[in-house]
């Protein structure tokens, strides 16, 4: 009940909030929008709580000395309800608020947090892709640890409320007046290890619940963004008219992400409808989406590189990374703009300083062929920089130079015949090709014509 509760009224909330990608506050709003949904099913939730906490501790009468003794979940709201009527299943509730609240808030805001960083950042050289259950997995793995230490504290004071003795005549607990009370006392009588009693018990009991509850959760997203794709037809021009009427921007931009990343080419046009109408709403990141189908000509719009620069440069002057990267592109190569060097590299050393993956590799080819600044080593430090997130050409580039000892490098044969082949593994076609000639020779790799010839292929196969 409680966690159908708050996932339920997560996306409502964040919706309310108008949480965006690439905000400054987007964590905060994040945590805040775990923390509404998790007060509601605080509610809905109590009267479940109450009664287990009740079952499960009425098991040891040298515990509970018979203080709630109940048989079976079913003659525990009974008796709950003939001894304190309707309001005796929110006993407890001070506690339970802001003990589900903040959990709720920590293990929905950390669950994307981890999922945005293992996206952006290879681990132990391996880079996680987008809607994967391996993904999901990191992740709730993370989140769960946050989790538990987040609630435990909460935990300790919900069950000692839940399970205190009551006073027969007011039907007031004898040993804590509320929750502050509880916690003073524990933190007097126990010290700060009192708030964390059983924490390891409680990770092994939520830690296993946070991935499976995860798991599901994104795995039933992916099922009904299928089933509204299966529905896509009605996404029209009078009905996206219809639906800026009753949605939120953030929903319009989302219902065009959904069918985006579900589609085929046919679907653009939907997809832009309704990024259009999200960016003409205030939505940033739907203008950023509207202004890259501009500028590719997708969903049967006219390429307009003018247009779309003065989105980007819109974006840039809102300070939103992506569409400030979008800008720096244009004044790099004079795309719908006067070419302004300079400028970019200015703005790709931001986006870089914002960690955003793709400006290292920008700045690195900027310092390398001295457009903006000509410094080699500062070009050496930013390729390494690139391909630490994980940028695949950034790894071929340096394959080349430590391999050749190019550019004042030190030749590392061994470095870079490494670099190389992790390039070529992720389909990089000069890395391909390089070492397609390394094995055609037999210079430091075994010589095999065959695994030559399927590498030639490759880099040709993608140009």
């Amino acid at each position: 009940m409680i966690a159908g509760t708050r996932f339920g009224l997560y996306d409502p909330a964040k919706r309310a909030l108008g949480v965006e990608k690439g905000q400054s506050t987007y964590l905060v709003k994040n945590y805040l929008a775990g923390m509404l949904s998790g007060a509601v099913s605080s509610f809905t939730g109590n009267p479940f709580y109450l009664v287990r906490a009740r079952l499960q501790a009425s098991n040891s009468g040298a515990v509970t000395r018979g203080r709630h003794v109940y048989t079976s979940a079913f003659q525990g709201f009974k008796s709950v309800y003939q001894t304190d009527g309707v309001g005796g299943f929110f006993r407890g509730i001070g506690g339970a608020i802001p003990r589900v609240s903040f959990g709720s808030a920590t293990q929905l805001s950390s669950y994307e947090f981890f999922k945005d960083l293992l996206l952006r950042r290879p681990y132990l050289g391996y880079s996680f892709q987008d809607q994967t259950v391996l993904l999901h997995l990191s992740a709730s793995i993370l989140a769960g640890f946050f989790c538990v230490t987040a609630m435990n504290p909460f935990d300790v004071i919900s069950v000692r409320l839940y399970n205190q003795p009551l006073d027969p005549l007011t039907g007031k607990g004898l040993l804590y007046t509320g929750p502050l009370d509880c916690a003073r006392k524990t933190l007097v009588t126990e010290g700060v290890k009192g708030a964390f009693k059983g924490w390891t018990v409680q990770y092994i009991r939520l830690g296993p619940h946070t991935v499976f509850t995860f798991l599901f959760w994104e795995q039933l997203k992916l099922a009904y963004e299928k089933i509204t794709h299966n529905h896509e037809e009605l996404v029209t021009p009078d009905h996206v008219t219809k639906l800026a009427d009753t949605k939120t921007p953030a929903t319009l931009y989302q219902m065009g992400q959904a069918i985006f990343e579900n589609s085929t080419d046919d679907s653009n046009t939907q997809s832009v409808l309704l990024w259009q109408t999200a960016a003409a709403k205030g939505h940033l990141n739907a203008k950023y989406s509207y202004a890259q189908c501009l500028k590719q000509g997708k969903g049967e719009l006219k390429a307009d590189p003018v247009a779309a620069t003065a989105h980007f440069r819109q974006l840039y002057e809102a300070k939103h990374a992506w569409g400030t990267y979008g800008y720096a592109e244009a004044l790099n190569v004079g795309d719908g703009i006067r070419p302004n060097k300079p400028k970019a590299f200015e703005l790709y050393m931001a986006c870089a300083k914002s960690d955003l993956p793709p400006a290292y590799m920008a700045v690195a080819n900027m310092y390398a062929s001295g457009e903006g600044v000509a410094k080699v080593c500062e070009a050496l430090e930013w390729y390494h920089k690139a391909a630490a997130k994980g940028d695949a050409h950034a790894k071929s580039i340096l394959g080349d130079w430590y391999f050749n000892g190019v550019h004042n490098v030190v030749q590392n044969v061994s470095l870079g015949l490494s670099l190389r082949q992790e390039a070529a593994r992720a389909g990089v076609p000069n890395a391909l090709f390089n070492m397609g000639c390394l094995y055609r020779v037999g210079d430091h790799v075994e010589k095999n014509e065959a695994v030559a010839y399927q590498l030639f292929q490759q880099a040709a196969i993608k140009g």
